[in-house]
């Protein structure tokens, strides 16, 4: 694409570098985002201000509409909605840069001004594909942050959004949404997700995605937002009667334009946002739960929208507001009444008199019939309370559990969330309906993410694993596990490992497709570019038991020249294995995964499957010799790690023979 800067000057006197590229997004975006204009300006000389300042009926002065869009001779009878006029394409779209923000250096932020009414499948595609909010390849989680605004938090509840949005994001990939503008809100939450994003960066994890929305109206220095496809630097210190700043925490902003400016309302933008939501919900393969704090009347309405779209509303009580309205009908509703309709009087009296004394940005009675049509379906509505120790992570799993999951789904969800005591309390028959594919891919991706609680579960859920461990998995396994440069270091320590190419890639095709759970390991995780070998982990295996008799383990690789194990290992374990040797029935699979366990030392995880197997003991003895062997090779492992095989092996060796 071509590239071109122009110079100006913002609100401030600064430079403003406007910098186009970018030609596929560009011709996107002007392809399906719009504007709206008011396309005659009529003075609204009902006002009381003077003619000369008169404001035209759509809310803007005469300076923002066109010179030949201009009659002030016009009266207020020839004015109507019909014209304000959709202008295509957007005219504002780009990247912002937040001088003199809070954050310690320059942030970035994508903008766009578009029409209320363009289509949301284009707002979908933009996120999806263009901005990268919600990629298709990873997990999402979205947060919608409700209420007023501009409403303080407490420190409890800062220290509660702090760890419950840290818990998450390390969970899942997590995109928070929000209002745009900079306030107490976005300013809370954007300090605890700098915390968050400290911590993914560790990992090698993208940092959360946080999206606000706000009216294209009331957005400081707009005029210079009025480029197509530009850096803009934006003055965050400034300030302009009736506007309202970008918050520099945002990542992406989307700017809502109805052509009309109006008085600040929290009901601006609401309805955008819950069409968008509900379009996350149905297509854009995430999960998102609302979450209230505090609020207004109007905050009711933005309650009553997600609850009617299936989206589950988490409640931080006691926070004031809108939140104490919703609690107190939710008492009233536990006293064994099946509909709002059935509240006595008094009650109604109660909550309509808690609603007249709340900020009133809608009118009571409309609130009250809010509040009404959100108990349709109250079983959506998740309370926590912010001043017991209970985890808003723990909180937020119970909310995104109430969508529509099928038996799969809720399992996966729980692995994802490693929350294993809800599981256990579902009846076996509703997990057996499970199919068996999935149900062996969920058990794969248990044990690569070190999930060993619910390993006994997959085994009442009826598990095979005669049929789930192959070559193929346990390849996938040694290969793809968290802990693999312990295991490279072990390799190279016994001798077992050669070195390979970098390009040298397995000659068997990996079908196992894994549900993707954090910790996530990346191409650059590894100390040295090497592929790991089954042959690599039977010299292994042979330097450390050997003359260990185990006739369990090694018949797995019998023939029909002799069955020893060594003749085997030339041809089973060769390194130009077919995928059908690859998928090859192995007849003892739980001392494959136990001795996986074991040398990639999960040691919860094979103290797991150790107590699967009918042979406690066999398993034991190996497990104490692999671990002394370790503690033997690696001489230059610290003091702690050499610990802690020490006491893996007297774990295993005080384990009666008997058992």
């Amino acid at each position: 694409a071509l590239r071109y800067c122009v110079h100006t000057r913002g609100m401030s006197g600064n430079p403003v570098e406007i910098i186009t590229g970018n030609e596929k997004l560009s011709s996107f975006i002007e392809k399906h985002f719009t504007y709206v204009e008011c396309t005659k300006f009529v003075a609204n000389i009902t006002s009381n201000a003077k003619e000369n300042n008169a404001l035209c009926h759509c809310g803007y002065d005469m300076e923002s509409h066109g010179i030949s869009l201009r009659s002030t001779n016009e009266n207020t009878e020839q004015w109507d909605p019909s014209l304000l006029c959709i202008k295509k394409p957007t005219i504002a779209y780009g990247t912002l840069r937040f001088m003199r923000g809070p954050l310690p250096g320059p942030a970035t932020c994508h903008y766009l001004r578009l029409s209320a009414k363009d289509e949301m499948n284009a707002v979908l595609e933009l996120l999806v594909k263009h901005w990268n909010v919600l990629p298709k390849t990873r997990d999402i989680v979205c947060l919608s942050f409700l209420g007023d605004p501009r409403e303080q938090p407490s420190q409890r509840l800062i220290e509660l959004l702090e760890t419950g949005l840290s818990e998450t994001a390390r969970t899942v990939d997590v995109v928070v949404i929000a209002t745009g503008e900079d306030c107490p809100m976005t300013r809370r939450i954007g300090r605890a997700l700098e915390k968050v994003d400290h911590l993914l960066r560790k990992d090698g994890n993208p940092r959360v995605r946080f999206v606000g929305l706000m009216p294209w109206s009331h957005v400081s220095q707009r005029e210079f937002l009025t480029v197509q496809d530009g850096k803009v630097d934006y003055d965050t210190t400034f300030y302009e009667d009736h506007t309202l700043q970008i918050s520099p925490f945002l990542t992406h902003v989307l700017l809502l334009d109805d052509g009309c400016c109006r008085k600040f309302d929290i009901l601006n933008c609401n309805e955008f946002r819950w069409r968008l939501e509900s379009k996350i919900c149905m297509d854009g393969g995430a999960l998102v739960v609302a979450v209230l704090w505090g609020g207004s009347a109007g905050s009711i309405t933005q309650a009553e929208t997600r609850i009617n779209r299936h989206i589950p509303l988490v409640l931080l009580q006691p926070t004031n507001g809108a939140v104490d309205v919703i609690s107190k009908a939710m008492d009233f509703h536990r006293a064994y009444k099946d509909d709002f309709e059935e509240f006595s009087s008094n009650e109604k009296e109660i909550l309509q008199a808690m609603l007249n004394n709340l900020k009133s940005d809608i009118p009571a009675d409309d609130a009250m019939a809010d509040l009404q049509r959100l108990f349709i379906d109250w079983r959506l509505l998740v309370f926590h309370d912010i001043d017991t120790n209970i985890k808003l992570h723990t909180t937020l799993f119970d909310a995104f559990s109430k969508h529509r999951f099928t038996a799969g789904d809720y399992v996966e969800f729980s692995l994802k969330w490693n929350r294993v005591d809800k599981i256990m309390l579902l009846d076996p028959n509703y997990l057996s309906k499970i199919p068996h594919a999935r149900r062996n891919n969920l058990f794969a991706s248990a044990l690569l993410a070190d999930r060993y609680p619910f390993i006994p579960i997959f085994v009442k859920m009826g598990v095979d694993l005669n049929t789930i461990v192959t070559p193929n998995l346990l390849h996938t396994l040694y290969n793809e596990s968290p802990r693999v440069n312990g295991l490279l270091q072990l390799l190279h320590a016994s001798g077992a490992l050669r070195h390979q190419p970098e390009s040298k890639q397995p000659d068997f095709e990996d079908k196992l497709h894994l549900v993707p759970l954090k910790p996530r390991i990346s191409d650059t995780a590894r100390c040295c570019p090497v592929i790991i070998n089954l042959h690599d982990i039977h010299i292994l295996l042979r330097a450390a038991l050997g003359s260990f008799d185990c006739p369990e383990y090694f018949s797995d690789y019998k023939t029909n020249s002799g069955g020893d194990f060594w003749g085997c290992l030339c041809c089973f374990c060769k390194e130009d294995m077919t995928t059908e040797e690859m998928e090859y029935k192995l007849t003892n699979p739980l001392m494959h995964l136990f001795m996986w366990a074991v040398l990639t030392r999960s040691s919860e995880m094979a103290r797991a499957l150790m107590n699967l197997s009918p042979k406690r003991s066999t398993l034991a003895e190996m497990g104490a010799t692999m671990n002394r062997y370790m503690v033997k090779i690696l001489r230059t492992q610290d003091r702690a790690s050499k610990q802690a095989l020490e006491e893996q092996a007297v774990f295993y060796e005080n384990i009666p023979l008997s058992s």
